[in-house]
Parts: structure tokens; C-alpha cells; sequence
């Protein structure tokens, strides 16, 4: 039998072939990389904005309407905004935006009983698209 020339194609399929499930692997594990990282910054403005409700709740701050607050911690800010005030309730809608400094950001609002300090009807944006943006009214 005559099998010269055989050899050397079927090496180099079996080559693209494993570079193939190589490229792929690699793609996979970048994206699954990139996914966490941003699951990271997730849980990281997530726990900026809980530690924030807890520095809001301790400052005993009055309910002046479209007061603004600023609390810095190291991974980033959280700017809380006193949007409205119910006298009759005693209950305000507050706006809270947390922004790291790698610049991931996250929205979230909440109705706040002052007499008791507590957080009711609590709610948050990760990633919005919008035109109307509840801190600054219109983008």
C-alpha cells in the first residue's frame, strides 16, 4: 500500500481541530472572567448602598425636600436625595445613586417613615437606558 501523504494532512486537521477547541475554551473563559468581575461590582455597589440606608438612618437628618447628601466610603459614593415630604405620613421617597470609581453605577430608591426610621417599598436600577433620570430629572 502505498500511504505516503496520509500522514502529514491527517496531523494538521487534528491540529485545527485542537486549536479550535483551544481558541474556543479561551473565548469562554474570557467571557466567564468578564462576568464576574462584573457580578464583583454588583455586590460591591450593592453593599455601598445598604452601608448608606444604615449612615442615612444614623445621621438624623431633617426632611428638607431636594436635600442632597453625599456619603464617601473607599470603594466609591453614594449620593442620597430627599425627594419628597408627606407631613400628614411623615414619610419622604428618597432617591440614593452609588457610583464606584471604576465607574459602575447603581439607582435605587426607597419611602422612608422618619418616625420609626424605617425603609419601606425599596428598589433599585442596575443598568438603565432611559430618559428620564430620577436624580437629575432629564439626561
Amino acid at each position: 500500500m502505498n500511504q505516503k501523504g496520509f500522514i502529514y494532512p491527517l496531523t494538521t486537521i487534528i491540529c485545527l481541530l485542537l486549536c479550535t477547541v483551544i481558541l474556543y475554551q479561551v473565548g469562554a473563559y474570557l467571557t466567564e472572567k468578564h462576568f464576574i468581575y462584573e457580578q464583583e461590582r454588583m455586590l460591591q455597589l450593592e453593599s455601598l448602598l445598604q452601608v448608606a440606608i444604615l449612615d442615612f438612618q444614623k445621621s438624623n437628618v431633617e426632611p428638607n425636600v431636594n436635600e442632597s447628601y453625599v456619603f464617601s466610603y473607599e470603594p466609591g459614593t453614594v449620593t442620597v436625595e430627599i425627594r419628597d415630604y408627606d407631613e400628614e405620613g411623615g414619610i419622604s421617597n428618597i432617591f440614593m445613586r452609588a457610583r464606584l470609581a471604576t465607574g459602575h453605577e447603581r439607582i435605587a430608591g426607597y419611602s422612608y417613615h422618619w418616625e420609626n426610621a424605617s425603609v419601606e417599598q425599596y428598589w433599585e436600577i442596575s443598568n438603565f437606558v432611559t430618559l428620564m433620570d430620577p436624580l437629575q430629572n432629564v439626561i
